[in-house]
């Protein structure tokens, strides 16, 4: 992006609702200030850490005025976001969680794609990879290339996958309003999405642009909460529009739990695996008929009978880790994703 039409580009405000966020924050602001699109603001939401997640943010505001921390008391994530976004300037709002990064043109190819839109678009979403701790990318993604009218499917299978993923325009929030915060954190994104569906288009970047941080302590791996955080999901949705089909209610319960099994087998939790595939089938049978369906049931089946096999040759050993993440990464339909996105940004040095 050249250096000087920075100024005529339209403000992009980047907001960050963080919670003892200390470990990861870091890597999330230093993707953010490395993007190629530079006319940005970054506004954090520090909603009442306990860690030092607020010093951190103070030392890179130090050092990039494009940064801006915001303290609240702690009133969860989805009073999180709406702060951010309301004290936002931009004309169009990213959100990312405090321990997800961006890679170098995620913002410019997001904003590029809504500037050559009509005003009917109202969300441009991108394709997310898995990464763990470390950065690595491991088994799992988020991609699909649905766009337009998006309300129906939106509601059977969640196709934008995370908040991270978005670039919203900010005139959205006129019809649709902001974040439930109701709903427990796990959907409320999702309910977001959907909102925004009712009144707008959405247009996809198909590439992978998002580094979505996994973690056995976050939100996903919680599948009581998750599953709760679903319901509300769907009872707003059938408030705000009674004519929706038991069809597409059947369809959109299928898919979750099937999105539920993928989550505990990813966190080795095999027997809740089973019963979401289950439950899965219960709701929808023809979902069966999916073969990304028969990969998890047959990769499920794979980890569980050569897990002892690891406690047997040291599941310590490098090799041993090795062949684990390649079993992970096998459904993955992108195979040189390591190479494309092998460098992760590290946090500037403080």
């Amino acid at each position: 992006m050249k250096t000087q039409s920075i100024k005529s580009l339209p403000l992009v405000s980047i907001v960050i609702p963080a919670y003892n966020a200390a470990q990861f924050i870091g890597y999330t602001l230093n993707s953010a200030i490395q993007q190629t699109y530079k006319n940005i603001e970054v506004i954090v939401v520090d909603d009442g850490s306990k860690d030092n997640t607020a010093d951190i943010v103070r030392s890179f505001a130090r050092s990039d005025s494009r940064i801006t921390l915001i303290s609240q008391l702690n009133s969860g994530v989805s009073a999180a976001r709406n702060q951010g976004i309301k004290k936002s300037k931009g004309e169009f709002f990213a959100l990312i969680d405090a321990d997800d990064i961006y890679y170098p043109q995620a913002i410019e190819k997001l904003t590029n794609t809504i500037l050559q839109a009509d005003d009917t678009v109202g969300l441009v979403y991108t394709w997310s990879i898995y990464i763990d701790e470390k950065g690595n990318v491991v088994g799992g993604c988020n991609r699909s290339q649905l766009e337009g009218d998006v309300s129906k499917i939106l509601l059977e299978t969640n196709i934008v996958g995370n908040a991270s993923a978005t670039l919203i325009r900010k005139l959205c929030i006129d019809k649709a309003g902001y974040f439930d915060r109701e709903i427990l954190p796990g959907c409320a994104d999702w309910d977001f999405f959907l909102k925004i569906a009712e009144y707008y288009q959405f247009k996809v970047v198909p590439e992978f642009l998002i580094g979505y941080r996994k973690l056995s302590t976050s939100m996903s791996s919680d599948f009581t909460k998750m599953e709760k955080a679903y319901q509300q999901i769907v009872d707003n949705a059938y408030q705000r529009n009674p004519n929706i089909s038991a069809k597409s209610l059947s369809i959109s319960k299928s898919w979750y739990f099937l999105y539920l099994s993928v989550q505990s087998r990813l966190s080795r939790k095999y027997n809740k695996t089973f019963i979401y595939l289950y439950r899965a089938f219960i709701s929808n049978k023809k979902i069966f008929t999916d073969s990304y369906v028969h990969q998890i049931f047959v990769f499920t089946l794979l980890e569980i009978a050569i897990s002892p096999i690891g406690f047997i040759f040291n599941m310590d050993n490098a090799t041993w880790k090795k062949f684990l993440r390649r079993l992970k990464r096998s459904y993955l339909p992108t195979g040189n994703i390591l190479e494309i996105y092998k460098i992760t940004p590290e946090p500037l040095s403080k």
